[in-house]
């Protein structure tokens, strides 16, 4: 997936704080089925002023999904597929470089596949 360079600052924060996603670009009702799966699971939505605190919470940014834990996010592949990774490996500091991030996802993606 080409992604673009990201001006949100919402998204840059999660970005920093999120260690499980799915990158998937969903459109009309797979993305209302997105949702509403998210719903369900009573996961609320994420926003700056949390911080790190993201159990209970998710975040959506253009296609990629943020998920509080390992579990989540392959479940919401296995109900949408995509491309999943995961950054648990990754230090505080790692998580703070987006070329560190960015390195980190390509390579779980491989192991997540």
């Amino acid at each position: 997936m080409s992604r673009t360079p990201n001006r949100s600052t919402y998204a840059k924060a999660a970005d920093k704080t999120f260690r499980h996603g799915v990158d998937n670009d969903l459109t009309g009702a797979e993305f209302s089925a997105a949702l509403t799966w998210v719903a369900d699971r009573q996961l609320t939505n994420w926003d700056i002023k949390h911080g790190a605190d993201v159990a209970g919470r998710c975040y959506q940014f253009a296609g990629r999904y943020y998920f509080p834990d390992r579990e989540t996010a392959e479940a919401f592949q296995k109900a949408f597929g995509g491309r999943r990774w995961s950054l648990a490996d990754l230090s505080e500091r790692q998580m703070l470089i987006a070329k560190e991030r960015e390195i980190a996802r390509d390579r779980s993606a491989d192991d997540c596949a």
